[in-house]
């Protein structure tokens, strides 16, 4: 399900690379070149090319511009933009060549520096975080005293703090505060790599540096959005009073600031999302009394709604949603938001509920964009309910109607993994197929859409489905070689780990979890791995290891968003173990921590049994 908007700093992710360079230094262009028609509808066109992802074309346009117009700004921009282009298409040979060319010969343009930044952006989006960081040292070493050197300074932060280089990361920031103290964009540079420390889930370090900005630049644009940061982060780490304390300062410190409504809002859905429901729910009420008018007043109405939805308060929730259609129908992102609801109870197992919000999405707003998203929600709710020949027919529809999306791929892999997760194998497996042959077609017509990763993932499930194993490890090590930095790569291999679990390959499950776990430290994966061995230590009636997992992602990830689950596993596996008192405070416990509903029957009906069953007789 797409996911509801992140916060602001955490959407944040601007980055560059590539290797180093030997420059011969060339004379600069004596004066800015003169405007020429054929030269700018030639940019236009690559441009456009680009734009729409016909690479092959746009290549073509720039070479031709390179030859036409050597030594002038229309070269510049050329060789910057096909380096780019390169680098999307995955042809970092030619990519760091036509980057040489670009240096050799306008190593003294004055946007030179801010070419390489553009650049080098394009490889952090490709995983290439070793490039990325020795193109950012070039800029900083070379260009030192402009403004994009210290952006790059930033980025070799940020990109060491992605693949865990810690110690570089923090010699990185100690860097940029020590010799660009006093650049204009110090406070915003210093925020932002707080802010994707919280996308990264590193929210210790994104609490120190968002205090330092507070600190330091109380005044600046960003000590708002670092002050929601300080709150974000709490949420985050469990420590609900420095949490609350940060929200009341933001309250009192920045109630003028035209951007409260959205800090407000934004740190309700961080409570949500850490499943402070209660909380949630009061301080979107709060934007909805204080802001009214405001954008961040549509959205905490719908945030209202899914705090309901979670809390079980099935009237309020209802209510709020009535509200929401009553008084935002004209709002231009009703459709979203309506969709985001869906998934939620989706992702509630309240599939009842998400089945008439994703029906109502294209019965009201047909031509939408989240039109096909609730057409997939519709296929994925009748799965889980069990609606078999809904199922088929939604899936149908999905195909029959969106036939040139190019989400395709992705909502079928996501139909496929349903399938698997209700062990409907024969049809997980098709699909899983289906998925495979879009993903090669959207690799084809959309070069940069980031799917080869997904293209493994799906011939990997496909092999396990097909009993294949020795083929899975190999392309798991593929994975691994190929995409060592990808953003997808630690939920690909997890996806993988628990396709496994789901066949019953239980060993090798443990074994795809563990290299998830020695290769990412970020709390999601980590916890669903510390999960999934557990699950699969249970099956194998190792009980104790089963124990251990389960212990340690209660310990390490406390907020998990199935530490619920794991506290309930716990209390399966002690009940086999014959530790029945045990066994019942356990779930106990789990019912204390306001579980989804299912999670609440079950502990209920557990406790219910045993008491009957073994502790009556005591």
């Amino acid at each position: 399900m797409a996911k509801i908007r992140r916060v602001k700093f955490f959407g944040v992710l601007v980055v560059l690379g590539i290797i180093f360079w030997s420059v011969a230094p060339f004379t600069a262009l004596a004066q800015p070149t003169q405007p020429n028609k054929q030269a700018n509808a030639l940019e236009q066109k690559a441009q456009t090319y680009f734009k729409n992802n016909q690479y092959a074309e746009a290549e073509q346009v720039y070479k031709s511009i390179i030859q036409g117009y050597p030594k002038t700004d229309y070269e510049f921009r050329a060789q910057k933009d096909l380096a780019t282009l390169y680098i999307k298409m995955g042809n970092i040979k030619s990519a760091q060549k036509t980057t040489d060319t670009l240096l050799n010969n306008f190593s003294n343009h004055p946007d030179i520096a801010k070419a390489l930044l553009e650049i080098g952006s394009s490889y952090s989006e490709k995983g290439k975080e070793d490039e990325a960081i020795q193109l950012h040292e070039y800029n900083v070493r070379t260009f030192p005293k402009t403004e994009f050197a210290m952006w790059s300074q930033m980025h070799i932060a940020m990109s060491n703090i992605r693949i865990g280089n810690d110690a570089a990361a923090e010699a990185a920031i100690d860097k940029l505060l020590a010799d660009f103290s006093g650049n204009e964009y110090i406070a915003q540079a210093v925020h932002e790599i707080a802010g994707h420390c919280n996308w990264l889930q590193k929210h210790e370090k994104a609490l120190e540096l968002h205090q330092y900005v507070l600190d330091n630049w109380p005044r600046s644009e960003q000590a708002i959005w670092s002050q929601m940061g300080v709150a974000v982060s709490n949420i985050a780490l469990g420590k609900m009073e420095d949490a609350q304390a940060a929200v009341d300062k933001l309250l009192t410190g920045f109630s003028g600031n035209k951007h409260i409504a959205q800090a407000v809002h934004e740190i309700a859905g961080h409570y949500r999302w850490s499943k402070k429901y209660e909380k949630s729910n009061q301080l979107h009420q709060y934007v909805l009394d204080n802001w009214p008018g405001s954008q961040q007043a549509f959205w905490s109405q719908m945030g209202v709604a899914m705090a309901n939805i979670a809390l079980n308060k099935t009237e309020a929730a209802q209510a709020a949603i009535d509200k929401l259609l009553a008084d935002f129908s004209g709002n231009k992102h009703i459709a979203q938001a309506v969709h985001e609801i869906a998934g939620h109870c989706n992702w509630l197992e309240k599939h009842e509920k998400a089945l008439e919000l994703h029906q109502y999405v294209l019965d009201n707003w047909p031509r939408s964009e989240q039109a096909f998203w609730s057409q997939m929600g519709v296929a994925v709710s009748n799965i889980a309910l069990g609606k078999t020949e809904a199922a088929q027919a939604a899936v149908d529809k999905l195909l029959a109607r969106y036939p040139k999306d190019e989400s395709m791929a992705n909502a079928v892999c996501q139909i496929a993994d349903e399938y698997c997760k209700q062990a409907n194998h024969d049809k997980a497996l098709e699909l899983y197929q289906k998925a495979s042959e879009l993903y090669q077609h959207t690799a084809t017509t959309w070069p940069d859409s980031g799917n080869a990763i997904r293209t493994n993932s799906c011939k990997i499930k496909t092999n396990i489905l097909l009993d294949n194993i020795p083929n899975v490890k190999v392309a798991i090590n593929e994975l691994l070689a190929e995409f060592p930095y990808h953003s997808d790569l630690p939920d690909t291999l997890y996806q993988v780990a628990m396709t496994l679990q789901l066949q019953g390959r239980y060993e090798e499950a443990i074994e795809a979890a563990d290299m998830g776990i020695a290769s990412f430290t970020t709390a999601y994966p980590t916890d669903h791995n510390y999960y999934l061995k557990g699950l699969c230590y249970a099956q194998l009636n190792n009980y104790e290891e089963a124990l251990t997992w389960y212990d340690k992602l209660l310990r390490e990830f406390p907020n998990s968003d199935i530490a619920n689950n794991a506290k309930m596993q716990e209390g399966r596996v002690l009940y086999f173990q014959g530790k029945y008192q045990d066994a019942v405070d356990t779930f106990k416990d789990v019912l204390a921590s306001n579980p989804s509903e299912n999670l609440t029957k079950e502990a209920k009906q557990n406790i219910e049994d045993i008491e009957r069953l073994f502790l009556k007789k005591q």
